[in-house]
């Protein structure tokens, strides 16, 4: 059953330092509960996403915001819970075209909850075409080459090496070259 303050809470997006999204969230959360506000102070979203990033040959999932320095707050906006967020420290201001803050649409927070949490099969790699790198394991050990293709979605890589005196394309996964 739905409460008065759960039908007149929205979401709000709130400004704050970047990478602190986590602790201002808390905070709020924590404020609001020694002032008795919690019924009207009700979620936080913090998006992230699973990125798959590679260092020093070595496949590491890590969490990635989606919006760095934003905090989506679905909240009831009145005179007590308006200058409790506004002023916790780290937030910036709340989003709006005028002096107050502006409600996001539930749609668009349902949008952004669908992709939160999801793993992007896209690879992060600090490696460009061109780049000289080093085989580091399989029938081309030690063999250093040239990328000239990345594919991101597969987390493979094609390098050409000199083989035969020859140059000849190699496609290997990311994990098994380095970056020269």
């Amino acid at each position: 059953m739905q409460t008065n303050s759960d039908k007149k809470a929205k979401w709000y997006v709130v400004y704050c330092n970047s990478g602190q999204e986590d602790t201002v969230s808390g905070l709020i959360k924590i404020r609001a509960q020694n002032a008795g506000l919690s019924d009207q102070i009700q979620d936080f979203l913090v998006p992230t996403v699973e990125k798959i990033t590679i260092r020093k040959g070595e496949k590491k999932t890590v969490k990635e915001k989606v919006y760095k320095g934003y905090i989506f707050i679905k909240m009831v906006l009145n005179d007590q819970t308006w200058p409790l967020v506004k002023d916790t420290p780290g937030v910036i201001r709340f989003a709006g075209t005028g002096k107050e803050p502006t409600p996001i649409p539930e749609s668009e927070i349902k949008a952004i909850q669908e992709i939160s949490g999801q793993q992007i099969s896209s690879y992060k790699l600090n490696i460009s075409e061109g780049d000289k790198v080093k085989i580091t394991s399989g029938d081309f050990k030690d063999f250093t080459g040239t990328v000239t293709k990345i594919d991101y979605e597969n987390g493979k890589v094609t390098v050409n090496v000199i083989f035969l005196n020859r140059e000849v394309p190699v496609e290997l996964d990311v994990t098994h070259i380095v970056h020269q």
